[in-house]
């Protein structure tokens, strides 16, 4: 099998495209946390990856003194 520029070409396209993609999303991700338009449930902890009755209890218990 012989490998032409195209092959070559069309590789290297599709992994900047995808590290662009990543560094997009990431930068957009930034932008929102210094505007505060993100939860701060995601900068302070990750209970929002918890099922939801444990994500609750988790809060509930951290609220009281």
């Amino acid at each position: 099998m012989y490998l032409t520029w195209a092959d070559i070409a069309q590789t290297l396209l599709a992994g900047l495209a995808g590290m662009l993609g990543v560094f997009l999303v990431e930068e957009g991700l930034r932008v929102l946390r210094e505007r505060g338009l993100s939860p701060a449930r995601w900068a302070q902890n990750r209970t929002f990856l918890t099922p939801r009755a444990r994500a609750v209890q988790a809060v509930s218990e951290a609220d009281t003194p």
